[in-house]
């Protein structure tokens, strides 16, 4: 598919916009997956190996308790252990939960700039271009990231639907971090001017796209679930115990890889969006620099 320089410049409309999204989806699957294996690589590999770990080091910690409650073995010294078991199983997460905003963050930058620079040049930037690019923008996503996740779950500590209602502009917040090199507190106010009056046309459009992510990640998840499961019903696998173990590692791994690839279509979608309303944004102050200049004689002779 070829696309122009500027292509994304212009108001879409609800059907336009999700063939638009997957559309770019289709044309820069290739470049953004690759991308992303050779600068997020590591980081996902770490965050698998490591939510995997800490899968089965819960399920083994959950199945002692289980057995102790059972036995009657509950003393001082188990509580203690329990204890101690629980502080080192948090630290884990918490490390898992770095790695992977870190990994976020990565590709995040990576599908950004993949679309930014087809919009301006009308062909898909290089492995090289890339990874300069990154190397400008990255701090800048993480902390547009930080921060639109604190707001998003501050706010739905009040019954959820404020945190819903932010999370539509906030969706965009990064996008004009990169498409327009905004500092954070321009990208933040211009996230939510940009969705007024079109919260519910932004709302539908992640909602299709989110639908999308869904389905993409599902696909790639059931198969070793259902093979898992059915290892178990046939009788292969007797020890339900260590086949938990394995289906929470197994399923984690292929949880993190699956997500990062479908979190993909998301985000072409935000990027969509803020070009798109952008662009709307833009039109309506020049018509009204037009209308303030050249104002129009109705038929009374009267400026309207």
């Amino acid at each position: 598919m070829e696309f122009n320089a500027g292509f994304l410049n212009r108001v879409f409309g609800f059907s336009d916009i999700i063939t638009q999204v997957f559309d770019l989806v289709r044309e820069t699957f290739r470049t953004t997956i690759v991308a992303t294996i050779k600068i997020c690589g590591p980081w996902l590999v770490m965050t698998a190996i490591l939510m995997a770990f800490s899968i089965s080091w819960f399920i083994r910690l959950f199945t002692g308790l289980s057995g102790a409650e059972q036995t009657a073995e509950w003393d001082a010294s188990f509580d203690s252990m329990i204890l101690s078991s629980l502080l080192i199983g948090l630290g884990i997460l918490l490390v898992l939960v770095v790695l992977y905003a870190i990994a976020a963050a990565f590709q995040t930058c990576v599908t950004y700039i993949t679309i930014k620079h087809l919009n301006e040049t009308g062909h898909l930037p290089t492995y090289d271009e890339v990874k300069a690019s990154i190397k400008k923008r990255f701090w800048k996503v993480v902390l547009g990231m930080i921060v639109s996740t604190i707001i998003i779950n501050t706010a739905s500590q009040f019954f959820y639907l404020p945190g819903i209602f932010v999370s539509v502009p906030l969706s965009i917040m990064v996008a004009g971090i990169i498409a327009d090199n905004l500092d954070l507190g321009t990208a933040l106010s211009a996230s939510f001017k940009l969705i007024k009056n079109r919260w519910w046309f932004s709302f539908g459009v992640l909602v299709v796209s989110g639908l999308a992510q869904v389905a993409a990640a599902s696909i790639l998840m059931l198969p070793v679930v259902v093979i898992l499961i059915g290892l178990y019903a046939l009788g292969y696998w007797t020890d339900l115990s260590s086949l938990s173990i394995v289906i929470g590692a197994l399923g984690s791994i292929i949880m993190i890889v699956a997500y990062t690839f479908a979190n993909f279509i998301g985000q072409v979608a935000h990027m969509v969006l803020y070009y798109s309303h952008r662009e709307r944004n833009n039109g309506q102050h020049l018509m009204q620099r037009i209308e303030h200049h050249f104002p129009l004689a109705n038929t009374d002779g009267v400026a309207l």
